[in-house]
C-alpha cells in the first residue's frame, strides 16, 4: 500500500508540476495589453479564464439596422434597402468582433498518465453569440482535448478560438470569398432568433457590435505614429484631437495654441474651427480642448458677439460687470446687477434729455457722407454733359488731337492754338485716313 501511495504522490506532484509551467507560460504569453487577450487563473480553486478577440485576416462587411450611435473609424455606405424590400439596411466595414470567454477548471489528475488521463473542463460565454453556437464550439473544445490526451492541451484549445472559431462562425452565418467576408445580421436573427439562442435584440445587436469596433480603433490609432498636417511632426495618436465632423486629425499642440491665439486676438468669427479645412468644432470640443479659464472667457466672447445682433440688448459699460442689459428704450438702459443707469449710445453716464454727444456726431457723419454722395453724382453728371458737348460740337485737331473750334471763315475750315494748324476738314480726313 505504501508503494502505491507513494505513486499516487508523484503522480499528484508531476501533474501540479506540469499545470504550473503551463500557466506560467500562458501568463507570459498573453500579458493583458489592450492589443492582446486577457488570461487569469487561481492557482487554489484551480479555475481559470481567457478572454479574447477573434482573429480575422480581411474586414467583414456586416449588413445590418441603420445605428443610433455616432462613428468615427468604421466606415459605412449609404442606407439601401435589403433583399426582402421591407427593411433599410446600412454596410458597415469591421475589424474587430466583441470578445470571447472561455473558462476552465483544471482537474487534479491533469494532464495524467495513461490510462489515467483527463481533460479540463471548459465553458464558453458571449455578449452577442447565440447558445448553440457556444456549446459547438464548446464540443470543438473537447475534441481537441481528446486528441492531446496526457498532453498540456489548453495553448491548442486557446489558439483554436482566437484563430478557427471566426472562421467556424462566417461557415455557420457568413459568406467568405478571396476579396472580402460579408456576415448579414438580418439573415443570422432570421435563423437564430426563432430558437431563442440571442438575447440581444437586432437593433442592440448591430449598435453593439459598431461599439466595440469603434472602441478597438480608439486603442489602434492611439498606438499608431501619425504626421501632423500643420507642424509636419510624428506623434503617436493619443497626442492628437480628431475632429467628429470634419474627421480631420491635427495634433494637440497645434490645436490648443492656435485656439489659444483666435481667442486671444478675437480672430474667430461665430466659433471655432479646424485648422485644416475651417470646418466649425463642436462646443462639446472646444470644452475639451480649452483649459477653463480660456473656455469662460471665449464663452463671453460668443455672448458679446451674440448680443452685437440684439439690437435692445446692450452690455453694462462697467468692466468689472459686463452684464447683459436689456434696453428700457433707446437712451435709457438700466443694468439689474449693479444698478447702473447708463446711455446706449455712448456708454456712460445717463444724462437724461441732453442730446447724446455721440448720436449727434453720427447724425453729423451721415448727413456728411450723404452730402459728399450728393456732390460726387453732381460732378460726373455734369463731366458726362461736357463730354458730350465737346463731341457733337468741336472737331480734333490733326496735329494734337485737341478738340477745336470751327474757324470763322467758314464751316470747312478750323484753327489750332496750340499746334498752330490751320487747315480745312477735307484735308483733316484725308491726313486721318492717310
Amino acid at each position: 500500500m505504501s508503494c502505491v501511495d507513494n505513486d499516487a504522490n508523484n503522480n499528484d506532484n508531476n501533474n501540479d508540476e506540469i499545470q504550473s509551467l503551463e500557466i506560467e507560460f500562458l501568463s507570459s504569453m498573453f500579458d493583458g495589453t489592450p492589443n492582446s487577450a486577457i488570461f487569469n487563473y487561481d492557482k487554489l480553486s484551480r479555475h481559470g479564464s481567457f478572454t479574447f478577440h477573434p482573429h480575422f485576416n480581411k474586414p467583414i462587411e456586416m449588413y445590418g439596422p441603420v445605428t443610433r450611435i455616432k462613428l468615427r473609424n468604421t466606415s459605412t455606405v449609404e442606407p439601401s434597402t435589403s433583399s426582402e424590400g421591407d427593411k433599410t439596411c446600412c454596410c458597415y466595414l469591421l475589424h474587430y468582433l466583441p470578445a470571447l470567454i472561455m473558462t476552465f477548471n483544471l482537474p487534479l489528475n491533469y494532464p495524467g498518465d495513461i490510462p489515467g488521463v483527463c481533460i479540463p473542463e471548459f465553458s464558453l460565454s458571449s455578449i452577442w453569440l447565440p447558445i448553440s453556437i457556444l456549446n459547438e464550439l464548446k464540443e470543438r473544445l473537447i475534441e481537441i482535448a481528446n486528441q492531446n490526451l496526457g498532453e498540456m492541451t489548453l495553448l491548442s484549445c486557446i489558439e483554436f478560438l482566437q484563430n478557427e472559431s471566426f472562421d467556424y462562425l462566417m461557415k455557420q452565418a457568413g459568406e467568405s470569398c478571396q476579396q472580402k467576408q460579408t456576415f448579414n445580421l438580418f439573415n443570422f436573427y432570421n435563423e437564430y432568433s426563432c430558437k431563442d439562442d440571442i438575447s440581444l435584440p437586432l437593433q442592440d445587436c448591430c449598435d453593439l457590435l459598431l461599439s466595440i469596433n469603434e472602441d478597438r480603433l480608439d486603442i489602434d490609432y492611439d498606438e499608431a505614429f501619425i504626421e501632423c498636417p500643420v507642424c509636419f511632426e510624428i506623434k503617436k495618436g493619443s497626442e492628437f484631437i480628431r475632429f467628429m465632423k470634419c474627421k480631420c486629425s491635427i495634433c494637440r499642440d497645434c490645436t490648443l495654441e492656435c485656439f489659444k491665439i483666435s481667442i486671444r486676438e478675437s480672430l474667430f468669427n461665430g466659433a471655432l474651427s479646424c485648422l485644416k479645412c475651417n470646418e466649425e468644432v463642436s462646443h462639446s470640443e472646444v470644452r475639451y480642448i480649452l483649459p477653463e479659464d480660456l473656455h469662460d472667457r471665449y464663452e463671453n466672447l460668443i455672448l458679446k458677439r451674440g448680443l452685437d445682433f440684439m439690437p435692445d440688448v446692450v452690455a453694462c459699460p462697467r468692466q468689472q460687470c459686463e452684464y447683459p442689459v436689456i434696453l428700457d428704450s433707446d437712451s435709457l438702459g438700466r443694468c439689474p446687477r449693479c444698478e447702473l443707469s447708463f446711455c446706449p449710445m455712448c456708454l456712460k453716464t445717463y444724462h437724461g434729455v441732453e442730446p447724446c454727444k455721440n448720436r449727434l456726431r453720427s447724425i453729423h457723419n451721415a448727413f456728411m457722407s450723404a452730402a459728399d454722395r450728393e456732390a460726387k453724382l453732381r460732378q460726373i453728371k455734369e463731366e458726362e454733359e461736357s463730354e458730350k458737348l465737346i463731341t457733337d460740337n468741336y472737331k480734333k485737331c490733326p496735329g494734337c488731337w485737341t478738340p477745336c473750334e470751327d474757324n470763322p471763315f467758314g464751316p470747312t475750315y478750323f484753327g489750332c492754338i496750340l499746334a498752330h494748324f490751320p487747315g480745312s476738314h477735307l484735308y483733316r480726313s484725308f491726313l486721318l485716313y492717310s
